[in-house]
């Protein structure tokens, strides 16, 4: 079975970019790794829900929402998540 998962990246002021986190759908909950600090604080204080369901605040433990919503919530400049992909 294809794993769901989502990249989360750093844009570099010379256009580059470098992954700061996977996060990836594992059974019904989330799994974070990469950058030791942004891991810690999307894991502890959750994301603001973008989809416009309950609860106003995602955490991994709500699996696949949460990971839908990484899309909207890293879209700046600098900080970018990819749409949720298999592999």
């Amino acid at each position: 079975m294809k794993k769901k998962f989502v990249k989360i990246y750093k844009l570099h002021n010379d256009g580059s970019q470098q992954t700061l986190a996977t996060c990836t759908l594992v059974d019904t909950s989330v799994e974070c790794i990469g950058d030791e600090i942004f891991v810690r604080n999307l894991l502890e204080k959750g994301t603001p829900n973008y989809l416009g369901n309950s609860p106003e605040t995602l955490f991994p433990k709500e699996g696949l929402l949460f990971l839908e919503n990484l899309a909207y919530v890293f879209r700046s400049g600098y900080l970018n998540a990819a749409k949720v992909q298999e592999g």
